[in-house]
């Protein structure tokens, strides 16, 4: 039973950091040091008894001086061309913890390249302000330098850390990352439409995606830069000395217990959200076997560790694939995927099942509770985005993963899971729970779940589904173009060649340019079906989603058409349609989202079948359309709007 919900690693928005990018149209140097190593930037201890430090779990710079005997440190990049390049800047990620002196950023144009870097000039830019005086260290933050004036010059920068000796001397902790040195080439554009890469935005991690968004994309394109964004996050340990898995879920999966007096860890294989748990867990009790339920937890993947290769692989410490779980309810689990049970084999003291699957995706599916639905769903749907470079290999680790994975990077979901997952993520909304935890991945693997930062990210990868199909699809198209002879009824203007795209399986209203000579009057509209075509020159050409011509048209051969590309688009099967308010009284409302364009007929039918306000349009262009009803005088009941495009009718229901 749940009186209390205890929030205590809640962070607020504005403290979501995008990592530092070379995001200028010339990056003149970028190290990230995820291979372990400084990469094309050079460390020298300059004295002390402590260095800067690389390793492959971290993947970032290190420096800790306390405790010895005084330090300085240098990590000095390598040389920097900026001739040719105006509005450079370096940028950063940066965390510290502890009292003590600041890293200084320091430039060179007399450096020789190699050896002790105190024997040359240096120029100090800036200290790098503190974060932080207490013992953790807080999330990184990206650091910006303008550079602009060391234009024109050959330059090394450096970052110079100093320590004092002692035990009790002052000496801070630092983590450097996502080094980046770029500029600008006054020719060219920069951001989304300019010609260049988007720059991202301190406090705002989904810039970029947002801005490719607003410029049109969806589907695979959507997933792939989402990939891009999550990837490169800290590997924490499975199982290690130093801060692990068991760390995490000990620090951020918690819950106030049903006394009301301590903090339990939050199993949603044992919670009940509407009454007494049958039993609670502590940290201390980790366990790794167990022959019935309440003998201790270890850790689920969300989606089963065999499916990715299990241990050894990056993926098995993912920490947004993992949650502490009952080790019994677990070990039930197995490698099934998630599913709704049609017929159970087991059931968990609160309810969690395993069976038959109701959709038939499986064998054997795995149903948790209704409240944690949406959460696995988004960690399925995160797991596939955040390795889709490899998920195509997964099916081929075992029979489970063949069932429920596609074999390529996109979908890489097979459609009954996926249907499922989309049911559940629409059913079972973002929770406090998965925000609050959202935070903590973001603090300690550096990396975010985008679906639980922004659901609507589902619709916009996978399609709209209604729970029981996919109403509105990422499906593959076609464009192809396709030559024959000119229709001898169409008189070509030689001078000029137009074509005009006819949508697969839809209409599209055109209006014949003033300068054309062809069979109708200048300026009326027609309606042209697909298969036909106005265009001029003497052969016409025209670009349809679905090629497949006839022998001959308008009495004259045809020719073999071209795909010209393949995409992934959205295209609905059927409109997005609101009626509001609902109940209603005075007036009526019926909102029409399109994708596409398309001619509606929108009836209104009362509860004896009586036609009361047709309405036929004309060809709609995509986008919102909003229809209006005066209803003062309609009587009060049920209605029934019929909604008919020319491959699908939808009917919704309203009160008055």
């Amino acid at each position: 039973m749940r009186f209390f919900i205890l929030l205590l690693f809640s962070l607020a928005t504005t403290n979501l950091v995008a990592q530092a990018d070379c995001s200028g149209q010339t990056i003149l140097n970028q190290e990230d040091f995820d291979d372990g190593t400084s990469g094309t930037w050079t460390a020298f201890d300059i004295f002390g008894d402590d260095s800067w430090e690389f390793s492959t779990q971290f993947r970032n710079a290190f420096i800790n001086g306390f405790g010895g005997t005084g330090e300085e440190d240098w990590l000095v990049s390598p040389v920097l061309d900026m001739t040719t390049t105006t509005d450079i800047k370096l940028t950063f990620d940066y965390s510290e913890r502890f009292s003590g002196m600041d890293i200084e950023i320091l430039y060179s144009t007399d450096y020789s390249g190699s050896g002790d870097p105190t024997v040359a000039t240096w120029t100090l830019i800036e200290v790098i302000p503190d974060l932080t005086s207490s013992s953790n260290f807080p999330p990184n933050v990206v650091r910006t330098v303008d550079l602009s004036t060391l234009t024109s010059t050959t330059t090394y920068l450096a970052f110079k850390y100093t320590a004092v000796s002692g035990s009790g001397g002052d000496a801070e902790a630092w983590r450097l990352d996502n080094v980046c040195v770029s500029g600008g080439d006054p020719n060219m554009g920069g951001g989304p439409g300019g010609g260049g890469t988007c720059e991202p935005v301190a406090g705002d991690y989904y810039f970029c995606i947002e801005q490719l968004i607003d410029n049109g994309a969806n589907c695979a394109e959507v997933k792939t830069e989402l990939a891009s964004l999550i990837d490169g996050n800290v590997v924490l340990p499975y199982t290690g000395s130093t801060y692990d898995v068991w760390d995490f879920m000990c620090e951020y999966d918690l819950i106030l217990n049903d006394a009301g007096t301590m903090t339990r860890i939050w199993d949603v294989f044992s919670d009940n959200p509407s009454g007494p748990e049958p039993y609670e867990y502590q940290c201390s009790d980790q366990g790794g076997s167990a022959s019935g339920e309440g003998q201790g937890f270890n850790r689920d993947h969300i989606m089963a560790q065999s499916w990715f290769g299990g241990s050894g692989t990056p993926q098995r410490s993912d920490i947004n694939n993992l949650l502490p779980s009952d080790i019994f309810v677990n070990s039930q689990k197995s490698n099934f995927q998630l599913g709704e049970v049609a017929s159970a084999t087991f059931t968990s003291q609160n309810g969690t099942k395993v069976g038959s699957s109701t959709q038939g995706c499986a064998s054997s599916v795995f149903e948790p509770l209704d409240e944690y639905k949406g959460d696995m769903a988004r960690a399925y749907f995160y797991m596939v985005t955040r390795y889709e470079d490899e998920v195509s290999t997964w099916p081929s680790n075992n029979s489970a993963a063949a069932d429920a994975l596609t074999g390529d990077t996109y979908p890489a979901i097979k459609p009954c899971l996926l249907n499922v997952l989309l049911k559940w993520h629409k059913d079972d909304p973002v929770s406090q729970k998965e925000r609050d935890r959202n935070e903590g991945v973001f603090i300690r693997q550096e990396n975010r779940n985008p679906y639980i930062d922004h659901p609507e990210y589902v619709d916009l990868v996978w399609g709209v589904s209604d729970g029981t199909m996919i109403t509105t699809p990422c499906t593959s198209v076609e464009v192809k173009e396709c030559d024959f002879a000119n229709d001898a009824n169409i008189v070509a203007n030689p001078t000029t060649e137009r074509a005009y795209r006819v949508e697969d399986n839809a209409t599209l209203e055109i209006t014949i340019p003033m300068d054309d000579t062809v069979s109708v009057t200048a300026g009326v509209s027609i309606t042209l079906q697909v298969g036909t075509v106005v265009a001029n020159g003497a052969n016409a050409h025209f670009f349809i989603d679905d090629c497949d011509l006839p022998a001959t048209m308008f009495g004259r051969s045809t020719t073999q058409s071209t795909v010209l590309e393949t995409r992934s688009e959205l295209r609905p099967l059927a409109p997005q349609i609101i009626a509001q308010p609902n109940p209603f009284e005075n007036q009526l409302l019926i909102n029409v989202e399109l994708k596409h364009e398309a001619r509606l007929t929108i009836q209104v039918f009362d509860a004896l079948g009586r036609l009361i306000a047709p309405i036929q349009t004309p060809q709609l262009q995509s986008g919102r359309h909003t229809f209006e009803w005066q209803t003062s005088n309609w009587a009060k009941g049920l209605y029934y709007i019929h909604i008919q495009g020319a491959d699908y009718q939808q009917i919704i229901s309203v009160v008055k």
